[in-house]
């Protein structure tokens, strides 16, 4: 509306000033009167770039629950990423929200801030997204800056993620090595598995029948295949953690 307000003043100044040859007095009080509301609108445009004029700042924050950013079933182990950009300092993270199996990453901008807290409270990994928007102050500006695009413009975004004390954090770099090394150390792992399962699914269901003498055969089917389980991911792990190293 401001930039209408700007085009009609101009033309109308414009042309009341070539084309009007009568009331010299009448004709200088209107055409200024054109010429300061054209002005007063620049203004209010160049204030509004500067200081952002008639717009107040507005936080809105969204919580969303992550999934690991790299599926356990490929690699058993809890990872949220980030990609190092530059030199190094700035980070860029993905992540990927429990509704979704699409990766999504932070702003790589300077007006975007990242916090990754570890807690031993969380059961769950959650990204919470604040963004300060600009909106207007009132209806006379928002008719005002209509059609201009400034209402809702993002002034700074802060990511926080907070994440159980199980998840690591890598770098894109870091995940390709270890992938590398878990490759090489395959044989390793298949000898670890061999060695190392039946006695920790021995030891396991040992205790699960001290606790449970009469214990069914069904029941003890399901407590070996569980700890057989357990006990492939405890070895992987130590591999994993020992590949991140």
């Amino acid at each position: 509306m401001i930039l209408v307000i700007l085009v009609v003043a101009l033309l109308l100044f414009l042309v009341l000033s070539i084309l009007w040859h009568h009331g010299h007095l009448l004709k200088v009080v209107i055409c200024a009167g054109f010429f300061l509301i054209a002005v007063a609108c620049s203004l209010t445009l160049m204030l509004n770039d500067v200081s952002h004029l008639g717009m107040k700042e507005v936080a809105v924050t969204t919580t969303t629950k992550l999934q690991p950013t790299i599926n356990p079933k490929k690699l058993p182990v809890n990872l949220l990423m980030y990609k190092q950009l530059g030199t190094g300092s700035e980070k860029v993270y993905l992540y990927k929200p429990a509704v979704t199996t699409k990766v999504s990453h932070t702003d790589a901008d300077v007006s975007a801030s990242t916090q990754v807290i570890h807690s031993s409270r969380a059961k769950t990994a959650t990204v919470t997204i604040t963004k300060t928007k600009y909106q207007a102050k009132n209806s006379f500006w928002r008719v005002l800056y209509c059609g201009l695009g400034l209402e809702n413009q993002v002034k700074q975004r802060h990511y926080r993620f907070t994440i159980p004390v199980s998840w690591q954090v890598v770098s894109v770099a870091q995940l390709k090595r270890a992938q590398q090394r878990l490759k090489h150390d395959k044989p390793a792992i298949a000898q670890a598995m061999k060695q190392q399962v039946p006695l920790l699914v021995k030891q396991q269901v040992t205790q699960a029948m001290q606790k449970n003498p009469t214990m069914s055969s069904h029941q003890r089917v399901q407590v070996t295949q569980r700890a057989e389980q357990q006990a492939k991911q405890q070895i992987m792990r130590q591999f994993i953690n020992k590949a991140f190293q």
